[in-house]
């Protein structure tokens, strides 16, 4: 069975957050090659006595009223079953799903889990959602049947047009360490999170049929049975060595990418301090605002000729709505990046100022070479203002200047390479000490060996001597 991202399914969690009750609705979509795809949902009026859960109500008017309406404006979508927010099964639910089979024979149920919390949900990175479908349960001793849920797989997705404009949105964000790497440790993370949450599941299980509050069940107790029989022997020698061989393979790669990372620091450092003075030539691209803006004014000329209009530059700034930026802000809470913080952004904009003052620089210095062709006419408040701009720029051919620079320059880098040779410590430390553990491990087995292998020969020894004849006394 198969979930689009649906969002009238949140009302569900904003009547779970106002009232203690739980939330039902009717699931909407349709069958298409053996698979169930639920498109839509819409809630409806339900109440339940919690002391009496044979005591409940549902408005099968309004039910079916919005099943009318719907089907005006998609009639593909069918009633496919129904949903409530548990969390977990209810024991009225039998009834509920008997009448929801009026409207589609084998209806399923999906059970939502509204917890706001890991602590509530138990994972909060695993599928909110189990789905069921009811079946008829034979008991061995001959009793008559019952109906009960079995649970069949689940997943959630989203439609084409979902799936291409979150691409569209992911490819405007330029964050180069979102990669694979990153991905495969995320989909680790949730992998192992939920097998957690499934031991959980089978411990809590097995607690109730050993306590009496659950019958048991065979085919449960085989499929553990079989899911035992599949774990490693963690004891195995040969599943120790294998293990701690890759651990080592692993803590060695991070020391030779550490080693490497300090010489290209140092190397970088000796470069600096060689060429101190040179200064790489700009690219020339403007990373700064890619409009501008302009009034037309009229200019009066001084040698009393009719003014002329012309276009004036006034300030002018990119934003965005406040909408745009709530949803850009929870989409970057999403990814979760350790590099894309403060630091990267004092850097970028950085950058970003020094390649806007590199295009206005260049603006300025055709600006002059036109005044000085003669192609345009001078204007003495453009020149006042670059007079002031010269006058508050620092003498670069002052020693002072250069060696204080230098001085700020190569202090960044030597913090650069120090916390390189730092890490590069760390790992070989972290190296050192896996390889003292696992030896120390080893000395303690091959010392509990030879402790039970001398108590086993002591006790032969013991049981030999305690098996020989005693001398019996000779008669004349």
């Amino acid at each position: 069975m198969r979930m689009y991202s649906n969002r009238k399914l949140l009302s569900t969690v904003l009547k779970r957050n106002q009232s203690l009750s739980r939330s039902v609705g009717v699931l909407l979509g349709n069958t298409y090659k053996g698979v169930l795809n639920v498109a839509n949902s819409f809630a409806f009026p339900f109440d339940e006595d919690p002391k009496d859960p044979k005591v409940w109500f549902l408005d099968h008017d309004y039910l079916e009223s919005m099943y009318t309406m719907f089907k005006k404006v998609n009639a593909k979508e069918k009633i496919v079953g129904w949903y409530h927010t548990g969390p977990k099964l209810r024991k009225n639910d039998i009834l509920i799903n008997e009448l929801m089979r009026k409207y589609n024979p084998n209806s399923v149920l999906i059970v939502i889990d509204v917890g706001e919390s890991k602590e509530s949900r138990g994972d909060a990175d695993g599928l909110p959602t189990d789905a069921y479908i009811m079946v008829e349960e034979v008991h061995d001793d001959g009793t008559p049947t019952s109906k009960t849920f079995e649970h069949i797989p689940s997943e959630i997705g989203a439609e084409e047009a979902e799936e291409v404009g979150v691409e569209h949105l992911l490819r405007d964000i330029k964050v180069g360490s979102y990669g694979t790497l990153a991905q495969r440790i995320t989909r680790q993370l949730t992998g192992l999170r939920g097998l957690f949450e499934k031991l959980r599941d089978i411990d809590l299980y097995l607690e109730q049929v050993n306590k009496g509050e659950l019958p048991i069940n065979h085919a449960i107790v085989y499929e553990l049975q079989d899911i035992l029989n599949l774990l490693p022997d963690v004891n195995f020698q040969e599943f120790i060595k294998a293990f701690e061989v890759k651990t080592n393979d692993q803590l060695a790669v991070v020391y030779i990418s550490s080693v490497i990372r300090t010489i290209i620091g140092l190397h970088n450092l000796v470069l600096i301090v060689i060429d101190v003075g040179e200064s790489k030539e700009s690219r020339g691209d403007a990373d700064g605002l890619p409009t501008d803006a302009y009034i037309m004014v009229e200019e009066v000329h001084d040698d009393g000729t009719p003014t002329s209009k012309t276009f004036e530059h006034i300030p002018s700034e990119i934003g965005a709505e406040e909408a745009e930026e709530v949803g850009v802000e929870h989409l970057l809470r999403d990814i979760k990046v350790g590099s894309y913080g403060t630091l990267a952004q004092r850097i970028t904009r950085q950058l970003t100022g020094l390649r806007g003052l590199f295009e206005k620089l260049r603006d300025i210095d055709l600006y002059l070479e036109q005044v000085n062709k003669g192609e345009l006419p001078i204007n003495h408040a453009i020149v006042y203002e670059l007079q002031d701009i010269l006058n508050l720029l620092p003498d670069v051919n002052f020693q002072e200047f250069i060696k204080a620079f230098e001085v700020k320059t190569n202090d960044q880098l030597a913090v650069v390479y120090i916390s390189s040779v730092i890490r590069t410590i760390i790992g070989l430390h972290n190296l050192v000490s896996n390889k003292l553990q696992n030896k120390k491990l080893e000395e303690a087995k091959n010392d509990e060996k030879k402790k039970e292998n001398k108590e086993s020969e002591k006790k032969d020894e013991n049981e030999k001597k305690d098996e020989k004849p005693e001398a019996k006394p000779s008669s004349k």
